[in-house]
């Protein structure tokens, strides 16, 4: 399917550069940050365009700054669940001391 976008230079800088960051392409940064506002409940893409069209430099960036938060929360909780499950399965057989068990632990927890 093909979705035909309008955006401005700086929103296509700041999208090759998110890109590049974490090693994706640019339709595919562009959809994981579609794929957030259709999620959002009702309402919700009105008031962020409001905050981003009438907010100030200061707005923006305390939503941002909530929303990286709410992220890393997630991920967090996500990845602590990983490796408590990990541990109930017995994936500690063969663990015998510290490093091993934090190398286990990052293993599990690696998105690549």
């Amino acid at each position: 399917m093909e979705l035909r976008l309008e955006l401005d230079e700086e929103l296509v800088r700041r999208v090759e550069q998110v890109a590049g960051e974490v090693g994706d392409s640019m339709p595919a940064v562009t959809a994981v940050a579609l794929d957030l506002l259709v999620r959002l409940p009702f309402g919700t893409a009105d008031s962020l365009r409001y905050v981003f069209s009438e907010g100030s430099p200061a707005d923006i960036a305390q939503l941002t700054s909530g929303v990286a938060r709410a992220i890393a929360d997630a991920e967090y909780e996500l990845s602590h669940r990983q490796v408590v499950e990990s541990i109930a399965a017995g994936v500690t057989d063969g663990l015998e001391s510290e490093d091993d068990i934090i190398a286990e632990a990052v293993r599990l927890t690696s998105r690549r």
